[in-house]
Formats: structure tokens, C-alpha cells, sequence
């Protein structure tokens, strides 16, 4: 996961360093389960990765929202993988009527 608010608030809360830490451990995350989406070949598991990817990408984007950190390419970051996981999703639903 990204940073939850208690930590990188900084009023109190753990050192830079903590924060740093954590914030690099959830972008790996969501990143994971968006390149597992982008790679998955199995139609039957495919809505459930672009899910798990989506909720990831949802849940640092609020973390980064709510502990106010001005990291602008991630959050470009996160708004393009949102966006290529929707056309992922709308080309599968395509897909999958056409057959």
C-alpha cells in the first residue's frame, strides 16, 4: 500500500526516512498488480487482476491525497494506469460480446 496519513503527516508522526520507505513500498505494489493486468492472457482471470489493480491504484492515490504529498509524476502516474486499466477492461468487454 502507499503511505497511510498517520505516517507521512509529519506532525509528530515517523521520520522522513519511514515515510520514504513506505511510500516506495506501496508504488511497487500497485505497480505489480498493474503489470500482472497488462500480462494477463487468461480471460477468466483477467476482470479480477484489472480489479485488484484498479483498488491498489485507488487506495495510494487517496494515501498520497490525504497525507498531502506533492509528488506530481506519481500521481500522473497513477491517473495513466487508471486510464489504460479502463480501456483494458473496455476492450475485454468488446471482446468478449463479439464472441
Amino acid at each position: 500500500m502507499c503511505p497511510s496519513k498517520k505516517i507521512t503527516e509529519g506532525h509528530g508522526g515517523a521520520p522522513l526516512s519511514d515515510t520514504n520507505v513506505q511510500f516506495q513500498d506501496g508504488r511497487r505494489s500497485w505497480k505489480l498488480l498493474y503489470e500482472a493486468a497488462l500480462r494477463e492472457r487468461d480471460p477468466n482471470l483477467l476482470s479480477q487482476r484489472i480489479a485488484d489493480a484498479q483498488k491498489a491504484i485507488g487506495e495510494c492515490t487517496l494515501a498520497l491525497l490525504q497525507a498531502n504529498i506533492d509528488n506530481k509524476l506519481e500521481k500522473e502516474n497513477l491517473a495513466n494506469a487508471h486510464l489504460v486499466l479502463e480501456n483494458l477492461k473496455r476492450l475485454y468487454a468488446s471482446a468478449e460480446a463479439a464472441a
